[in-house]
């Protein structure tokens, strides 16, 4: 295929918000979607490539959520202090420790969605994607870094970069 159109939504019913106030009492359950085209095409890309996804981290009753964020961590670059971290902290201190843990080293800008937008679940990563995008589209950044350590039992990361970097694998179009 030439591109592809990768779309992630969340529609929030009190069943959900319910269940999720049960694990995190300061979660704010927040609906929306986000979108990316992936295009191999460069006039697509809107000056944004897609430069690296590290591989699925699950964590479970015998793997913990800051053993798979510190492995997803590890597949991404080191920190610059001209790059962008896109992460998925939400200002709730329990949830947020792994992850703020796996990134204590970054030295860079950092953008959290989730702490202005809500737990959007699968939608905040779209939104933390696309984040991503425009800070490299507005010219401020020449690479863009997304941590998802998310409520799906999974850590996984990405890393876009400026399409004119030389650098990249597949144009993003946010």
């Amino acid at each position: 295929m030439d591109a592809c159109a990768v779309i992630a939504a969340e529609e929030t019913i009190w069943l959900l918000a319910d269940a999720l106030w049960h694990f995190e009492h300061r979660a704010v359950v927040s609906a929306g979607a986000g979108a990316l085209c992936l295009s191999l095409d460069p006039a697509l890309s809107l000056g944004v490539e897609l430069n690296l996804i590290t591989d699925v981290h699950t964590y479970t009753t015998r793997r913990s959520r800051a053993h798979a964020a510190r492995l997803m961590r590890a597949q991404l670059p080191p920190p610059s202090p001209t790059e962008l971290l896109c992460d998925g902290l939400s200002s709730s201190p329990r949830a947020d420790a792994p992850e703020r843990a796996a990134w204590s080293d970054w030295i860079g800008p950092r953008l959290s969605p989730k702490g202005i937008l809500g737990e959007g679940l699968m939608a905040a990563g779209a939104w933390q994607c696309v984040a991503a995008c425009q800070g490299i589209m507005s010219g401020e950044f020449a690479a863009a870094t997304v941590s998802l350590v998310g409520s799906n039992q999974q850590a996984i990361g990405a890393r876009f970069v400026r399409a004119d970097s030389g650098i990249s694998h597949l144009s993003a179009g946010a």
